[in-house]
This record gives C-alpha cells, structure tokens and sequence, in this order.
C-alpha cells in the first residue's frame, strides 16, 4: 500500500491563534525544506489580507483562490506540504481536495472557525475533522470577564448580532462588523 498524506485541523474561536500556530508550522517546514516543498492558500471571501496574518503580526505568502478545486491547479510533483488558512470560508468540496492531496503523500494542515457566531458547526469543520488525524483545538481568553473562551461573538456598531443573519461576514458596507471571544456565559445572539 502507498503512503498517504496526513491531515492536520487546527481550530477554535475568533483570537484563539489559530494563524499563528498554522504559521509556526510552516516556518519549521520552512527550516526543513526551504519552502521549495510547501503551498499555502487562503480564500478570496476574506478581503481582509492578502497573505495568512496571525493578530501578532507574523506573516507569510499564501495564494488567493475562489473555489478549493483550485489548489490542485498549483501542486506540482515537488509539494509535500499544503496550507490552508480560514477553512471556514472555503465550499465542501475542500474535503475531496484534501482526500486527493492525501492520496498523493501531500500532508495537508488546515486553521479555521469550528463554530459559527451562533455555536453552530461549520460544515466544512465537521466534514475535515471526521477524517482529520490530528485536531488541535485552541482556546481564547473572554473579552468580557478573562475566562477561557470557545466561542465567537458577532457585533454590528457594538450590538448583538441576530439568529437571522448569514453565517459568512467578514465585512458589510452598511456597518461595522467585529467578533470577540467569549465564554458561555458572555454568548448571546439576538432572536429574528
């Protein structure tokens, strides 16, 4: 039987450092194989940033891409290792590419949300980490009282976000969006 590829899911709410671990991997594969045998990708839903940013500042080239079908158009024989930051944001179709990549001996590490703004699962979350062989989960600290933190709280203009908003929102012309994170007791989404 051939090798396979592995499949690394690093994840927790907003400010949890999921970028900044997903980043300290490469940087040791970087150390390792001179990034000759390393891609990264984020998603062009996020407009935030061109490059995967930790909120530490810590950066590093990655590519832009719409659908995730797209990252089989970069992998070439030489690459051993794919990044992907934000999974939340990327279609279903990510598990496939992800299956494809392992089947290939190409290990595949991946950073994003496990929860939406209402403590729901990510799709995309439940469909990496049933086949993940790692899962980091990561912690944050509640802006509202220091405690330990699990999940993401949506803010328009510093109000509640509501039970009827879309699940994907980065940024809204009409106001603006922030997230926080925050324990159980601290969570609260507003009904309608």
């Amino acid at each position: 039987m051939s090798k396979r590829g592995y499949l690394k899911v690093i994840t927790g709410p907003m400010f949890s450092g999921k970028s900044k671990e997903l980043i300290s991997n490469w940087m040791n594969l970087q150390e390792k194989f001179n990034n000759k045998k390393i891609v990264s990708f984020h998603s062009k839903v996020d407009t935030r940033t061109k490059m995967i940013t930790s909120r530490g500042g810590e950066k590093i080239n990655s590519i832009s891409i719409k659908k995730s079908i797209e990252i089989l158009d970069y992998i070439t024989p030489l690459i051993k290792y794919v990044l992907i930051d934000e999974f939340q944001f990327f279609d279903k179709n990510l598990k496939e590419v992800i299956e494809e990549l392992n089947s290939k001996n190409i290990n595949v590490l991946v950073a994003g949300l496990d929860l939406d703004f209402k403590k729901k699962p990510f799709l995309i979350y439940e469909l990496l980490s049933a086949q993940a062989t790692q899962i980091i989960k990561m912690t944050a600290v509640c802006a509202k009282c220091n405690k330990v933190a699990l999940y993401s709280l949506r803010l328009h203009d510093n109000n509640y976000a509501r039970m009827s908003e879309k699940i994907i929102e980065v940024d809204s012309n009409k106001k603006k969006v922030s997230y926080i994170p925050v324990c159980l007791k601290h969570h609260f989404v507003k009904l309608g």
